[in-house]
């Protein structure tokens, strides 16, 4: 099974969506004024403040090269502040810098080791790179520290079931659904698992939740061939092209979307 592109960047919008860039900077404030001496904090806190606004922003526009330059000028008032570290290495990951990004994210989980955003984040990345013993060290570290963020638990499946170690994909799965029942990934990657081991009814009954869930998106996500839980040669791929009526997936039944 292969890990897609879909995958990095559906989990860089999964973690933006629980760690959104305004959290970050009132984050980034606190930390300044803990972090910097007296001194420091009359007479800078103005312009980290700034600084880290203006990458924040650029970030959230798509215009990465600027954002890491405005974290650089953060990070050069107070080279202590994690979550710019952070903020900086998820600019250089949407770049395609991941070993630089990864840098990035160890140095913030050095100057905070409960920064559970910058383990999962690493986490993905690791995967993309096929470094999936890794991954799963820093999606457990993640989970360790935040137990109820359930796209650790599909993403760690996720990397389990390319390992062939089906059992604990299956698991992890189940965990991100008794979290979140309208994780479509979660349903979809079970689909895919139920295929291969030739339970067609399951496997089907997996993707209906799926796509009662959000049509749209399994629609997408099916023709395009390229999110984490299909390849073109996946089983569950001919299971579903073949056992399911393509009208059941054209338009919107649920407006609710699994983010």
């Amino acid at each position: 099974m292969k890990i897609s592109k879909y995958f990095f960047s559906s989990s860089i919008r999964t973690l933006t969506s629980h760690f959104p860039g305004s959290y970050l900077t009132k984050y980034s404030i606190r930390e300044f004024a803990t972090n910097s001496d007296k001194t420091q904090k009359g007479k800078n806190i103005d312009s980290f403040k700034t600084f880290n606004n203006k990458g924040t922003e650029f970030f959230n526009s798509g215009r990465m090269d600027q954002a890491i330059t405005f974290y650089d000028q953060a990070l050069d008032i107070n080279p202590r502040s994690a979550s710019v570290y952070y903020n900086k290495g998820r600019a250089l990951g949407v770049l395609g810098k991941k070993e630089e990004a990864i840098t990035f994210y160890d140095q913030a989980i050095k100057l905070m080791p409960s920064f559970w955003q910058a383990y999962y984040s690493k986490a993905t990345i690791l995967t993309f790179l096929g470094r999936k013993t890794e991954a799963i060290e820093n999606y457990n570290k993640t989970l360790e520290i935040n137990p109820s963020f359930s796209p650790a638990y599909y993403s760690k499946a996720n990397v389990l079931q390319s390992l062939k170690k089906i059992e604990e994909a299956i698991e992890n799965y189940d965990k991100a659904l008794a979290i979140n029942p309208k994780d479509v990934h979660s349903f979809l990657g079970k689909a895919s698992i139920m295929a291969t081991l030739g339970h067609n009814q399951k496997a089907i009954e997996c993707y209906n939740e799926a796509v009662s869930i959000n049509p749209s998106l399994v629609k997408s996500m099916i023709e395009e061939k390229s999110q984490s839980f299909f390849n073109i040669d996946d089983p569950a791929i001919l299971l579903i092209d073949t056992t399911v009526d393509d009208s059941s997936i054209i338009g919107d039944k649920n407006d609710n979307d699994d983010q």
